[in-house]
């Protein structure tokens, strides 16, 4: 009975909440002021770090701990950048918007660790679970035994196992005195990735959680706060991956911003990438747009 009524309860604050992004009115009711003193510590903090990025994930969790059916996700940015691993989120803490940081010194056997949880059960105590990958920009496991297929996301793990399958084929064809007749469908310099293309460090974060933290009313700089629907985790994630990886790899961004959850997200996704039919619409949120803005 009660994950039927949680599952009442979430929908109609979903269908709230689109409300609000559609009339573009309310929202600012779940405005948590920014905590700039946490925010300071965490980019001085991270300004010490100047390590070169080696893999980047989106990591998402149930926001309780344990799903149970469809329930909103927090979401956070996980880096690998020798010799540390590196997580990092938005949250809503003691009413205000936070930043968490977690770096840890650890060689690359432990990345598996790196990408699991625990959370406390009635049932089973102190359970141990995975993070669901939405995104990933890592190594190929075929160059790298240290990243397992675990550590990829969906789409990517989709892609290794038809190259595998190709390659079995050819393989096969070879093995029987014939050259292969079909290209493969792959190219094997994308598949086998070495080392991921990014130009960023991790002291770089510092200046992004600043720029994403601030914004201009009347030429005076403002800080940013928190919102659950308009501000949230999963926007930051997102917007950090692309800031960290998103030049180089612009699907995988378009990919995990089909994912995200909150009405002001998705709005925001069909309106960077409208679908065939969904011009009307977007030209009809861009007026509900300006009409707000000269009331």
């Amino acid at each position: 009975i009660m994950s039927k009524f949680a599952r009442s309860l979430q929908s109609t604050s979903q269908g709230i909440g689109t409300a609000m992004v559609s009339s573009n009115s309310g929202l600012s009711l779940f405005d948590r002021p920014l905590d700039r003193q946490n925010r300071d510590v965490v980019c001085t903090y991270l300004n010490e770090l100047p390590h070169k990025i080696v893999a980047c994930w989106i990591a998402a969790r149930p926001v309780n701990g344990i799903s149970n059916g469809y329930t909103y996700e927090h979401w956070c940015v996980k880096i690998q950048a020798p010799p540390s691993l590196i997580s990092i989120d938005f949250l809503e803490s003691d009413g205000r918007g936070k930043f968490g940081l977690s770096v840890t010194t650890a060689m690359e056997a432990e990345l598996q660790d790196f990408l699991m949880y625990y959370v406390q059960t009635p049932q089973h105590g102190r359970k141990r679970m995975k993070w669901r990958i939405v995104a990933s920009v890592t190594p190929s496991p075929l160059s790298n035994k240290s990243y397992k297929p675990d550590y990829l996301d969906p789409h990517e793990l989709s892609t290794l196992k038809k190259y595998m399958k190709t390659l079995k084929k050819k393989s096969q064809t070879i093995s029987n005195g014939k050259q292969p007749g079909i290209k493969s469908i792959v190219n094997d310099d994308e598949i086998i990735l070495k080392k991921i293309k990014c130009n960023k460090k991790v002291c770089d974060i510092a200046d992004f959680l600043e720029m994403w933290t601030e914004f201009e009313v009347k030429n005076k700089k403002k800080d940013k706060p928190y919102n659950a629907v308009s501000h949230n985790c999963q926007q930051f994630a997102l917007h950090l991956f692309k800031y960290l990886v998103g030049t180089h790899y612009p699907q995988k961004c378009i990919d995990a911003s089909k994912q995200t959850q909150s009405p002001a997200d998705i709005k925001a996704h069909k309106k960077q990438h409208p679908k065939k039919g969904d011009d009307n619409d977007n030209d009809n949120d861009n007026e509900n747009d300006n009409n707000q803005q000269t009331k």
